[in-house]
């Protein structure tokens, strides 16, 4: 995970990474250090609406307000980290 992930078991934009789209398809390239290198592991897409919250202590300090669309459509981590 980025050094600046708050401790949740996902990935969130980091600056630094290069992200492309083709059609269907979207590449970020992330360097094996920055994940520990592991790379035996499963994940999903998620687009999402996410707020910070600093005032509200009966709310998540980081709140999922609303989804868009989840690249498998169940987040069932289908997808498999691709060496290259």
């Amino acid at each position: 995970m980025p050094p600046t992930n708050p401790g949740m078991p996902m990935y969130m934009d980091s600056p630094g990474f290069p992200v492309t789209t083709e059609k269907h398809t979207i590449k970020v390239v992330v360097p094996n250090y920055r994940m520990n290198n592991k790379s035996d592991f499963n994940y999903d897409g998620v687009t999402a609406f996410m707020k910070v919250n600093t005032s509200n202590s009966n709310l998540p300090m980081l709140g999922v307000y609303h989804v868009f669309s989840v690249a498998s459509g169940n987040l069932s981590l289908p997808y498999k980290v691709k060496i290259q």
